[in-house]
């Protein structure tokens, strides 16, 4: 397919898409088009997830007066589609009260939805055994497309050199990677997700998640503690719990908030784009953050899921 034949993509940004939605949304129509050039995101200023000026290349952002003279088709949401041409070979499709949130089953955009087999799906599945080498370098190539801005690059540079996780020669990031246990803590629902997404929020559930982890084999390797919270007042259990059980451990926070002047979409990004880094991540089972890790790190970071 020409690309001069390709529509022009536009992925919509609002208070019910966060950054995991929004740029699952994005990757779907990378895969589709294989260029930036064809997809772009649609910014909301008004919403602190919606300026992804904050996070990517101007490539990446849909701009009016743009000189584009094709008719833009804007969509969204938060499904990670199968490609037709990919669908023979996806033998395992996931569909639970997990993958099936919403009861989502298309884009509502007929170029977009006619490119997939909307019979499968692959959301929210955390074991990548069960989905097939063509859907991920599918994937993996639509990720390789995308181009932060300096800050992004400049900042998880600064974090890789910090812990060991730049050069790859002989393994050692793989190796790096088996001591760094990364845990996302996912408290909160916005108003649309109430009644429909079952996604609880319970300390005692996350706590015996860890120290289950902790002293399994796999845990036995831990030596540092990336713990991501979206909500900072839900963060001292934690790192009283590491004070008491496992003293020997670093803990490092990664607050919502913080006093630098990173943005809110800025310090969101880069917690996905540290976490990929963990040999091993616990998460929300229903949370595309987590999925986006997952995806991020090529499968690479391990998945242990809560609820």
């Amino acid at each position: 397919m020409e690309k001069t034949n390709l529509p022009l993509l536009i992925v919509t940004t609002s208070v019910y898409t966060g950054l995991s939605n929004t740029l699952k949304s994005y990757l779907v129509g990378l895969q589709l088009t294989e260029s930036s050039d064809n997809v772009k995101i649609l910014c909301t200023d008004s919403y602190i997830y919606g300026r992804y000026y904050e996070i990517l290349d101007k490539c990446h952002i849909y701009y009016k007066n743009n000189g584009d003279v094709r008719d833009p088709i804007f969509y969204g949401g938060w499904r990670l589609f199968i490609n037709k041409e990919d669908s023979p070979y996806q033998v395992y499709s996931e569909v639970n009260e997990y993958s099936n949130l919403n009861g989502y089953n298309g884009y509502n955009i007929e170029w977009i939805d006619s490119k997939h087999d909307l019979s499968k799906q692959i959301d929210l599945l955390f074991n990548p055994e069960l989905i097939c080498d063509q859907i991920k370098e599918r994937v993996f190539r639509a990720i390789s497309k995308l181009k932060f801005t300096p800050i992004i690059y400049e900042k998880i540079i600064k974090f890789r050199r910090k812990y060991n996780l730049i050069d790859d020669i002989n393994d050692k990031i793989s190796n790096e990677r088996g001591k760094l246990l990364g845990i996302s803590v996912r408290t909160w629902k916005i108003k649309h997700e109430v009644a429909h997404t079952d996604r609880p929020y319970n300390y005692e559930t996350y706590a015996n998640k860890i120290i289950s982890f902790l002293k399994s084999k796999d845990g036995k390797n831990i030596n540092i503690v990336f713990l991501s919270t979206d909500n900072d007042k839900y963060a001292e259990p934690y790192l009283e719990l590491f004070k008491k059980d496992f003293s020997h451990l670093k803990v490092v926070h990664f607050p919502a908030k913080n006093v630098s002047k990173l943005t809110d979409l800025q310090i969101a990004i880069l917690k996905v784009l540290k976490l990929s880094y963990c040999g091993n991540l616990i998460g929300n089972r229903s949370s595309t953050f987590t999925e986006l890790v997952m995806w991020f790190s090529k499968f690479k970071t391990r998945i242990h899921t809560v609820f």
